[in-house]
């Protein structure tokens, strides 16, 4: 099973810049900085594209959780894309709202795509010896 999500550092550096960028809304390339960030968790959720489903039919009992995540994963998508199409044109104050709310749900995703791993391959698959 190869899947993007091994050992998640990558994503999690990708919401922790996010988490960053929110704490600090500060200096004239701030806005430009958002946006960088919001492309690298667009490219972390498009590297994701599969993985719910790969792992649903490794571990079919867990095929209504997997299910659910790749809803997740498109609604996140879709908001994602969202304020990536206002993020120059936004107030600061609502791009750092919205900016939140994604990190909320992008966190809320990745624990669950965390517990669908485990629960896959720990329970269902054995896991290594």
């Amino acid at each position: 099973m190869a899947l993007s999500m091994t050992g998640g550092s990558r994503e999690q550096a990708v919401v922790s810049r996010l988490e960053q960028l929110a704490l600090n809304r500060t200096g004239a390339q701030w806005r430009s900085r958002v946006g960088q960030g919001l492309r690298a968790l667009r490219e972390w959720l498009s590297a994701e594209d599969g993985s719910e489903r790969q792992l649903g039919r490794e571990a079919p009992r867990m095929t209504y959780l997997a299910d659910r995540l790749l809803r997740q994963r498109h609604r996140l998508t879709q908001r994602l894309d969202r304020l990536l199409d206002v993020v120059t044109d936004v107030e600061s104050a609502q791009l750092e709202r919205s900016l939140w709310q994604l990190i909320r749900e992008a966190r809320l995703y990745r624990r669950g795509m965390s517990e669908l791993m485990y629960q896959a391959y720990e329970v269902d698959i054995g896991g290594e010896h």
